[in-house]
């Protein structure tokens, strides 16, 4: 009985990962994918059976690797200003790695809200609560009306930072 590559696999991966995140999903084509990963379509058929299948793989790679960091920031128990520039600095990193990946996960979500559905209950993570946890540190804050902290920061770091910060006034 043969045994599939992992190798192989990984050049399919890395392949459909290109062309997913160019085309997305419905423009995607299996021969696109193959065609990218200089193999022939059988050969793709016979690691993925279907283009579901190898963009569920995909989507899931790309999910994490933009929410992950995200929600570990989200959820840390630090002070709402470090909170923020942990959340700015995680943006601006991952952006300037993967400036296509935002793009790419809000279409799919915009195109199959249900696919990230999924996700969130394969994964057990919980956006709604780790969002209202964040929202009600911004409320005690705000209470405690200590948000300027936040308008005030130290503009020494990059000013895409300060930008945002300083838009936080309406909290």
């Amino acid at each position: 009985m043969k045994t599939k590559d992992s190798n192989t696999e990984n050049v399919i991966l890395k392949a459909a990962r290109k062309v997913f995140t160019q085309k997305g999903y419905s423009g995607a084509r299996m021969d696109d994918i193959a065609n990218e990963a200089g193999i022939n379509r059988a050969l793709l058929h016979y690691y993925f059976r279907n283009k579901d299948r190898m963009f569920e793989v995909i989507f899931e790679q790309r999910i994490l690797e933009f929410f992950s960091g995200l929600i570990a920031i989200l959820s840390a128990d630090i002070n709402l200003r470090d909170k923020v520039l942990a959340i700015i600095d995680h943006d601006m990193s991952m952006l300037k790695k993967h400036p296509d990946l935002p793009l790419f996960v809000l279409q799919e979500i915009n195109q199959n809200p249900d696919r990230i559905k999924k996700f969130i209950l394969k994964n057990g993570v919980s956006p709604k609560l780790i969002f209202e946890t964040f929202n009600s540190q911004v409320k005690k804050e705000q209470k405690k009306e200590s948000l300027e902290t936040l308008k005030a920061c130290n503009c020494s770091s990059t000013s895409c930072r300060c930008v945002f910060i300083r838009s936080l006034r309406g909290l």
